[in-house]
């Protein structure tokens, strides 16, 4: 019994679309989809690629902006209060 669709992916691809993941936020399924590749496979990628230094940056990035906002948010309340 075959296993997949037998395509092969080149790595930068496979890179790529983890770091798209991830700088966009988006979910697995909904890249996966837009892409065409399997969900369980960029599942596999995200798990492989998602420590590289290059996406780790954009990971630790990401994370921050939420509480940058909020760090903003209250310099604002403060500086009218």
């Amino acid at each position: 019994m075959a296993r997949g669709n037998g395509k092969r992916y080149e790595e930068a691809f496979k890179m790529e679309t983890v770091k798209y993941i991830t700088v966009n936020n988006k979910s697995v399924a909904q890249v996966a989809r837009e892409v065409g590749v399997n969900e369980n496979t960029l599942y596999s990628w995200v798990k492989k690629y998602g420590q590289q230094p290059e996406i780790k940056a954009v990971q630790s990035f990401s994370s921050a902006e939420p509480e940058l906002r909020a760090l903003q948010k209250e310099m604002r309340d403060l500086k009218e209060a």
